[in-house]
């Protein structure tokens, strides 16, 4: 019996309306897993202004003084200057949320007068952050003109302009 009925399935499957019944089903598990996806992945201002307050202002020392002062004391130039873009590369994925909370195209500007304001004070703080970081991206090398170019870039960006971004963002989105 459990033969017979295993060589039914199988001649079922292997009928042209069991293999469109398996492409449709396919078909829709693939769908509704890459919308699950889609949505999982999907930023919100709440989520960014969230992710950059709990990891970036409030763990600004480990993040950036540090991790500066780290870079600093090691021994070559080339050490150094490799650090230091480490540095530059961890604020860079932090410039992505701030650019995702401030840029028009990915969330509109607010109607209301202060919301309005609030959101350009963050996009001003932004920009100064990535002017910083267009600078770092300058010094190419691995000496000592590179370091020093790199921590001239890196004393432009400060907690106070991260801390200005988050905070009005969250003004401007009313997460407050």
């Amino acid at each position: 019996m459990v033969a017979m009925d295993k060589h039914n399935k199988q001649s079922y499957l292997k009928t042209k309306n069991g293999k469109i019944v398996l492409g449709v089903v396919s078909a829709v598990v693939v769908i509704l897993t890459a919308v699950g996806v889609w949505f999982f992945m999907k930023n919100s201002p709440s989520k960014v202004v969230k992710n950059l307050d709990s990891n970036l202002v409030s763990k600004w020392d480990a993040v950036y003084t540090d991790a500066i002062t780290k870079a600093n004391n090691e021994n070559s130039a080339d050490k150094k200057a490799a650090a230091l873009k480490k540095v530059v590369k961890t604020l860079k994925t932090y410039y992505k949320d701030m650019d995702y909370l401030t840029n028009e195209e990915k969330n509109k500007k607010p109607e209301d007068a202060a919301k309005k304001t609030a959101y350009e004070e963050a996009q001003n703080a932004a920009k100064t952050v990535k002017g910083a970081l267009d600078e770092a991206d300058l010094a190419t090398g691995q000496d000592d003109a590179a370091v020093t170019s790199l921590n001239k870039a890196l004393e432009k960006v400060t907690k106070d302009i991260c801390q200005k971004v988050v905070t009005q963002s969250k003004i401007a989105y009313g997460l407050e």
